[in-house]
């Protein structure tokens, strides 16, 4: 069996050697089951010893996961004294699978190679689907081996006791094909009848702490106030029967008195004794046989009713152990059956979120049925139903399904979504979930969270129609549709990440198209931020510096309205989360965002921040938030990063450009103002009068500034007056008392001796 596990892993990977080990029966130790590919004697890594040893199988096995050491001396150096401990020497790469069975260590494959390996996604997969299904063979065959070897164990005690030969056939012979319980103890007590004609037996279990009475012999049909007693039960500390529940053993009571006794009604018998049926170091049941017509235990008669209650335990054993096989087989054939569906689904190209979870749903429906399925994700504090199939038959439960459920007060939601583990409920609780109408009308519920990418997404539930207890293969289907479930989600959402990392390209180079055409601050922070918003779904924002305030320019669609106000009435700039990145002067990415005295801001898990500078002074701030995660991914901070680095650039490009354009301009006016002057020295050669001139240079002067005017004033007496003027003064009453020739008091205008 162990070749036909190791032969396709050695030659889908071309790995040179294997082995594979066990788990002993006592759980300590880990011994070899084969090997494969290795030279005949020769001396290998893989030993038999102790499980906690320190070998790369027994830290496999404890840490649930495998190991996979891909380079030369990778193995060496995290197991540096393996190699001196077992003489052997390591592979230059090496694969160690764990094998778990119900979460029980099993045992470990080996795989060695020649070379180096790099282990792909796929091939890891492979790799633990081999192990899952060497697990799945070994589970079935340590448990046929079990059971054959309990099976072997009981019947050579049987054949022991010589003296009940008689008793063991008969009754053998009756219980051979019975699986019924209450059937079998019935034929053991017919045996007994067989046996003592005037004896009256009973077979009773414990319920609700009494002991009641189940089945019993013929002769008690006809004395009905002693079967009432019985079958209403025996108090749990009626003498006789606490002595056999506390010792575990037969008793027999000679001399039977009925008041010391406390059983009403059996003053008619002389001797009583007691059979303890133990199951797994558990009684479960009691075989009763009281005489009437002895006084005392004879050895052949103990030996008889002994012989009888071995047999029937033997044979309730046998039945409990047939009943396990069964359950077993029908969990390992459902939870084959739920592998092979949902490999199945993870074939399929859909990548629709929605369409998924329904096809997951519905294959747990068809395997598990009897119910529904729903699939709710949080939404702040609301719960909302995203998929459902199948439905009850109770109209007002399914309006509770499909209502917003409070996050807070729906317990059978709230507590595996924070254990982060699933909660299934047998007999539903409705005190659970709070406020909610019609939840009473619930049989049996299931909740699991879904995990993608390390993050809660959303809740799976099933919900019977009938209460009955979660078997075994419901529980596998269920957390093998979450698990199968979790992978698809997570393709999928990688599959997206692709079609979006793709049109981000697009983006970025729409970006740098308008980053050429445009060198106005906001249009670029403007690409930045559509960018980023179409690469990672988050919130972009921009903001300048002004009066010591970051005041937002730009803001995401989905900002919340109380962000944007705040953002417009600026965040002061001492702010730790705004100083640091210009007291770094580099990007700064915040996870677990705190406020710190960011007003309206508490909605973000996580924020992150790029500065830009202009002419060495803080100038722009490009921001970045989500309220839906505490922590960034490499993928967040990289596209951020380069995105903050671009526009970074097409700053700098933009502010070169209005550099250039200024030193165009003002090369522009100096010529201008050269030529100008180049006019007035000519006119200087052939006019005479100097006013003509002054105005001449006053008009050259306001040529090259900004609108406005020009005054030439001369000192006479008390008084400055105006001598030339060019350009209007702007004010009708200032202009007349110019024009008038009024001019301005002397004391006015401090002495100018120079410009």
């Amino acid at each position: 069996m162990f070749r036909i596990v190791l032969t396709p892993a050695l030659q889908a990977l071309n790995a040179i050697a294997g082995a594979i080990l066990l788990v002993d029966d006592m759980g300590q130790r880990l011994e070899i089951a084969t090997t494969q590919g290795y030279e005949e004697g020769a001396q290998t890594l893989w030993q038999d010893g102790p499980l906690d040893g320190n070998v790369p199988a027994g830290d496999a096995l404890k840490r649930h996961e495998p190991l996979f050491f891909e380079q030369q001396g990778a193995l060496v150096q995290a197991y540096p004294e393996l190699e001196a401990r077992t003489g052997g020497v390591a592979a230059v790469a090496t694969a160690v699978l764990p094998m778990f069975l119900d979460e029980q260590p099993l045992g470990a494959i080996i795989l060695d190679f020649k070379q180096p390996h790099h282990f792909t996604s796929e091939e890891r997969r492979f790799l633990q689907t081999l192990a899952a299904q060497c697990a799945i063979a070994l589970g079935r065959a340590q448990l046929t081996a079990n059971l054959q070897r309990q099976v072997d164990e009981r019947s050579q005690q049987l054949l022991l006791d010589a003296r009940v030969q008689d008793v063991f056939v008969d009754f053998t012979e009756a219980v051979g094909t019975q699986t019924n319980v209450l059937a079998l103890a019935q034929q053991a007590i017919a045996v007994l009848q067989l046996r003592f004609p005037e004896c009256s037996s009973g077979y009773y279990e414990l319920d609700a702490h009494r002991w009641k009475l189940r089945v019993h012999s013929e002769d008690l049909k006809t004395q009905s106030e002693l079967r009432q007693i019985l079958q209403e039960g025996l108090p749990r500390d009626t003498p006789s029967f606490a002595q056999a529940l506390a010792t575990g053993q037969p008793i027999f009571i000679e001399g039977w008195d009925a008041v010391q006794g406390q059983i009403q009604q059996t003053e008619a018998y002389r001797t009583i004794a007691h059979y303890p049926l133990v199951l797994a170091g558990e009684v479960r049941a009691i075989l009763s046989l009281g005489l009437r017509d002895q006084h005392q235990w004879s050895k052949r008669d103990r030996s008889v009713f002994r012989a009888v209650g071995r047999s029937l335990t033997l044979a309730l054993e046998r039945t409990e152990q047939a009943r396990r096989l069964e359950t077993q087989n029908v969990n390992l054939e459902a939870r084959t059956l739920a592998l092979e569906r949902f490999a199945q689904l993870a074939r399929t190209p859909e990548t629709d979120a929605t369409t998924l979870i329904q096809q997951v749903q519905q294959t747990v429906h068809e395997l598990i049925g009897e119910g529904f399925a729903v699939y709710y994700e949080l939404d702040g504090l609301t719960w909302h139903l995203r998929s459902q199939v199948g439905g009850p038959d109770d109209a007002t439960i399914q309006a509770a399904l499909e209502s917003a459920l409070p996050y807070e007060t729906v317990l059978n939601f709230r507590i595996p979504w924070e254990r982060g583990t699933p909660f299934y409920q047998e007999a539903y609780d409705p005190a659970l979930d709070q406020e909610v109408p019609g939840t009473e009308g619930l049989a049996s519920t299931a909740a699991l969270p879904v995990w993608v990418d390390m993050r809660r997404q959303g809740l799976f539930g099933y919900g019977l129609k009938v209460k009955r207890s979660w078997t075994r293969a419901d529980r596998a289907t269920l957390e093998t549709a979450v698990n199968s479930l979790a992978l698809l989600l997570e393709r999928a959402e990688r599959t997206r990440v692709l079609e979006v990392e793709r049109a981000s390209l697009d983006a970025f180079v729409r970006f740098t198209e308008q980053s050429s055409h445009t060198t106005a601050s906001l249009s670029l922070a403007q690409e930045a931020q559509r960018v980023l918003v179409a690469t990672l779904n988050v919130e972009v924002g921009y903001s300048e510096l002004e009066d010591g305030l970051w005041k937002g320019r730009l803001f995401s669609e989905t900002t919340p309205p109380e962000v944007v106000t705040q953002a417009r009435k600026g965040f002061p700039a001492e702010l730790p989360s705004f100083a640091r990145p210009f007291e770094e002067g580099e990007v700064v990415f915040i996870d677990g965002w705190d406020p710190q005295g960011a007003a309206s801001t508490e909605v973000y898990g996580a924020a992150a921040f790029y500065p830009y500078f202009l002419e060495g002074k803080p100038h722009g701030l490009l921001t970045m938030g989500t309220s839906d995660a505490r922590v960034w991914t490499d993928r967040e901070r990289r596209v951020f990063r380069s995105v903050g680095r671009s526009l970074t650039l097409a700053f700098e490009r933009a502010e070169q450009t209005a550099q250039q354009e200024r030193q165009t301009a003002e090369l522009d006016a100096r010529t201008r103002a050269l030529e100008g002057f180049a006019d007035l020295t000519r006119d200087l050669s052939v006019e005479v009068d100097p006013y003509v001139l002054i105005k001449r240079a006053q008009a050259m002067v306001l040529s090259l500034l900004p609108d406005g005017y020009a005054l030439y004033f001369e000192p006479e007496g008390d008084r400055w007056v105006l001598r030339a003027q060019t350009g209007n003064l702007g004010n009708a009453a200032l202009q007349a008392a110019a024009d008038a020739g009024l001019g301005l008091p002397r004391y006015c205008v401090a002495e100018v001796k120079r410009p």
